[in-house]
């Protein structure tokens, strides 16, 4: 049982990589119509509302994979903290996403659940494939009702942090995000069933604060952009620091019979868990990735994004960041490369027209 149970923890953090290939899929093939789709004089692509809703999931897609490369990493870092963080990717990356593909099957509208009008029915197809990855090897609930049991234990962990764990922690967060910095070898050994709290993610958040602090003034570094980086990153810390001390002045439940309030709370965490590992992500990597990474607009739009249904008056309204960001779509979308921080080249193929599937007629029925 014990071996299953931290096989879990293997298994769980492998499905995010399978919903980040069926988002980039869909997104990839909604761009193509919204592109090609000529309707009031303008393609689709050209009018604000759905225009936006494409950046969102191109920014869903970029945050869910800073969250998905950090545990990839982590793995081989801090094997003994994903009770925590294999939960976390599970929940996180695979409902964000699934809302993700929700959300722009409304461009395509009703060619999303067609065999036949676009794309030979890829997108129903993957929305049918990505709906139950988030079901199988823990559900939402019970990768929620995992963490919930580690509430405690995280914020007592949290609160004993001294500089030299602190010390220890930094090492790591470089291990765990620094793309360019070899990762030490899995070492499955070293699994545990409960984390005893430590959580890099979240508990380095101040350290990679004070590393965007030490950026001010840096010349390969737009300042406006640093601002609103550095604006965001302490609204995600103080929601952080007031959902920790939820935790540290709860009174610990162990069961099944969580409140329903207790489910939000492990909720908030993932949010605030993602928002942090883009952060890291970004300040490990600035100098070394394209220049639309190092720009960072994007990162605010991510932020921005994972912080609204917590602080909505406080959005940010950033149109020229949003621009940006769009182009940046676009040219990966023609260049055949993968939506995200590290765009690997697609194998490219010669376009084909749309055809009806050979398959017959009543198959064409089951969607």
């Amino acid at each position: 049982l014990e071996i299953a149970l931290k096989g879990f923890q293997i298994t769980r953090t492998l499905c995010a990589p399978f919903s980040q290939g069926a988002a980039d899929t869909c997104l990839r093939t909604t761009l193509k119509f919204a592109l090609g789709r000529v309707i009031y004089g303008k393609t689709v692509f050209d009018i604000p509302q759905p225009r936006r809703v494409l950046v969102d999931a191109f920014l869903d897609i970029l945050i869910c994979e800073c969250e998905t490369i950090g545990a990839a990493r982590g793995f081989s870092v801090v094997p003994e903290q994903f009770s925590v963080w294999a939960a976390v990717v599970k929940y996180f990356v695979t409902i964000q996403l699934e809302k993700m593909v929700d959300d722009i099957s409304a461009v395509l509208g009703s060619r999303f659940y067609m065999r036949d009008e676009h794309d030979y029915g890829v997108f129903q197809k993957m929305l049918r494939d990505n709906a139950i990855i988030s079901v199988f090897d823990g559900s939402t609930v019970v990768n929620l009702h995992a963490l919930i049991l580690q509430f405690r234990q995280l914020a007592k962990y949290r609160s004993r942090l001294n500089e030299k764990k602190l010390t220890a922690l930094e090492t790591r967060l470089g291990q765990e995000f620094a793309l360019e910095e070899a990762a030490p070898n899995f070492d499955p050994t070293k699994l545990a069933l409960f984390g005893r709290g430590a959580d890099d993610a979240l508990q380095g958040l101040e350290l990679s604060l004070q590393k965007l602090e030490a950026l001010k003034g840096a010349t390969e570094v737009k300042q406006e952009v640093l601002e609103n980086i550095i604006t965001l990153a302490h609204k995600v810390k103080e929601e952080n620091d007031a959902l920790h001390e939820i935790f540290a002045n709860s009174s610990f439940e162990f069961g099944h019979d969580q409140t329903p309030e207790s489910f939000e709370l492990a909720k908030k965490y993932c949010t605030l868990h993602a928002a942090s590992a883009c952060i890291h992500m970004w300040v490990y990597n600035y100098q070394t990735l394209d220049s639309f990474f190092t720009q960072g607009e994007w990162l605010v739009l991510a932020l921005n994004r994972l912080l609204k249904p917590y602080r909505p008056q406080e959005e940010l309204i950033l149109p020229d960041y949003v621009e940006n960001v769009a182009q940046q779509l676009v040219k990966l979308y023609k260049e055949d490369k993968m939506f995200s921080i590290v765009p690997f080249q697609l194998a490219q193929t010669k376009p084909q027209e749309n055809k009806q599937d050979a398959t017959s007629e009543k198959l064409q029925l089951q969607v």
